[in-house]
């Protein structure tokens, strides 16, 4: 083996030295901790960002104009630019501090401007003034289904009674027709119907005191309903 090598040229000989190098470096790189490959990114090469979405096909900047705008509620990137628009939430137009609506004429789209209010709370609303008849007092939102005490104390200056509700005055009381309302319930009802059908009408509410099934608080609840 001594012989072969020295047998080969002095030129042959470095040029195997610096091959055996190279190798050896090579093996040492594979093994050393925290070595990485480095790619070579060229030219023609895209980076892609998480801030701009892609154009695809014929889109253009002005049809991802409003995904664009919508960046400052909602994440997007190349691959995500948001919902269709009609799909979209869109921040409601709050009525400021200091207004006030008239809480029987209002309709859902004002409801909606209320803060606190959303589309179930404004159909509760508006399905408990329709049973009613309307409200007499903004304390009245306390029987919403769903109110709580925080919520009422937010909302109530946000209202006002300048409309009246429906009025049922108790000397027009027929029995045979009396009106539904929420409050009655189904023994005071017929208590009213005996009394019309033997005394014809009633006069006063100290009149249907006489009667158990109606308390003090009753005619408190009742009266702006049922005037006399």
């Amino acid at each position: 083996m001594k012989g072969h090598w020295f047998s080969i040229g002095r030129g042959e000989r470095l040029v195997l030295l610096m091959v055996a190098l190279l190798v050896a470096t090579g093996f040492l790189m594979v093994l050393l901790p925290g070595s990485k490959t480095v790619p070579t990114i060229s030219a023609t090469d895209s980076v892609p960002t998480t801030d701009t979405p892609t154009l695809r096909g014929s889109d253009t900047p002005q049809k991802l104009s409003a995904a664009v705008r919508h960046r400052d509620t909602l994440l997007t990137n190349e691959h995500y630019v948001g919902p269709p628009t009609h799909l979209r939430h869109t921040p409601k137009d709050v009525l400021p501090k200091g207004v006030t609506l008239d809480l029987n004429t209002a309709d859902s789209l004002l409801l909606l401007r209320v803060p606190g209010i959303g589309p179930a709370f404004a159909r509760r609303i508006l399905n408990l003034r329709r049973r009613l008849g309307g409200f007499y007092t903004v304390m009245q939102l306390q029987e919403v289904y769903g109110m709580d005490y925080d919520r009422f104390l937010a909302l109530r200056p946000y209202f006002r009674i300048v409309t009246p509700p429906a009025t049922y005055p108790l000397y027009s009381l027929d029995a045979e027709s009396l009106p539904e309302h929420p409050y009655l319930n189904w023994m005071q009802r017929d208590a009213l119907k005996k009394w019309l059908r033997r005394e014809g009408k009633i006069d006063s509410w100290s009149t249907l005191m006489r009667l158990d099934v109606f308390t003090c608080e009753d005619s408190i609840r009742l009266s702006p309903y049922f005037p006399e």
